[in-house]
């Protein structure tokens, strides 16, 4: 029996086991559960804020002056499926280094909803916890995401895109933030360029009309709109993405010509390509939890320490 109301879009219901991996985050973090940051007619739209544990150095100093840094969880799932609770040893790990995180729901594309309100929704959330970031002693000019496959997708639109063209919802719209970083794992980085599909199956036309729900020049002018490959800016913050070169979902060839724009215009993306890997890292590699610490939440919380004081370590926090 499902133990979040049917009032709450899908990707935020609990079975028992989820509901177990839930309760489990208010062990080493302080667990805002089910926070309603949008309604969409009988929907209500939520997220999970964790706000660290820890928030001072040894000696006794706050580990971030302006209020903690959040890093935004946006899962994966093709963008029509996939829930937003993330690890357990995640939410301690940056509970534990002074970083608050947040879970993301939002609505999947389909039954009308697009691929387009995937990235509103990670937008209006994003916009919730800006505008009440002083609420929960958070900093709102330090803000950092990750995700995999569809969620590395959202990753980078939230790093590249302008939140100004994804309006939502209206009493959001004044929020101020800033992204300083991300870490995106297998993500489609285009959805117009023939050469990233490499003949896979993730993204052709057919699927392209369903995720968008028009066809013809509408859907390419869509698509385009929501390609980070088209996005990206010199002065985007700082990606790293993360691609297996087995992948057979995600060609790792739309990560390829993410870092070779990057090259072009002076950005800064940096790819760690995974010989052998298949989509999510499955295949001869170290445990998923391995490589999601490795890479993933050493790299988040590089990000969020380097971005202190103009990009040097000098007055990064210290444990």
């Amino acid at each position: 029996m499902a133990c979040i109301q049917a009032a709450v879009v899908p990707s935020a219901q609990r079975g028992p086991a989820l509901q177990k991996l839930h309760e489990s985050y208010a062990k080493s973090a302080d667990l805002h559960s089910d926070i309603v940051y949008k309604k969409i007619g009988e929907w209500d739209v939520t997220l999970d804020l964790m706000l660290p544990r820890r928030t001072k150095n040894k000696y006794g100093e706050p580990l971030f002056k302006d209020g903690a840094p959040v890093v935004f969880y946006l899962h994966g799932g093709g963008w029509i499926n996939g829930n937003r609770y993330t690890s357990a040893q995640a939410v301690e790990f940056f509970s534990e280094r002074g970083i608050a995180s947040v879970g993301v729901s939002y609505r999947f594309s389909k039954d009308g909803d697009t691929l387009e309100t995937c990235v509103t929704d990670c937008f209006d959330a994003v916009r919730f916890i800006a505008k009440n970031a002083e609420k929960y002693n958070l900093d709102p000019n330090r803000f950092l995401a990750y995700g995999a496959s569809a969620g590395g997708h959202l990753t980078l639109m939230m790093l590249t895109a302008e939140a100004k063209d994804f309006p939502g919802d209206p009493t959001l719209a004044d929020a101020a933030f800033k992204f300083i970083g991300g870490v995106a794992m297998c993500p489609p980085t285009t959805l117009v360029d023939a050469e990233a599909w490499n003949g896979e199956d993730y993204i052709n036309v057919g699927r392209l009309e369903k995720l968008l729900n028009c066809s013809g020049e509408p859907m390419w002018a869509l698509a385009k709109k929501l390609s980070p490959l088209h996005l990206l800016k010199k002065d985007s913050p700082r990606i790293l993405i993360v691609h297996g070169e087995d992948d057979k979902t995600v060609s790792i060839e739309g990560s390829i010509l993410m870092v070779k724009k990057a090259e072009q215009i002076g950005a800064d993306v940096q790819l760690v390509r995974a010989p052998g890997a298949g989509h999510n890292f499955k295949g001869k590699h170290p445990p998923l939890w391995r490589v999601q610490r490795l890479i993933f939440l050493e790299n988040l919380w590089e990000m969020a320490r380097s971005s202190y004081g103009q990009n040097t370590w000098e007055n990064a926090p210290q444990l």
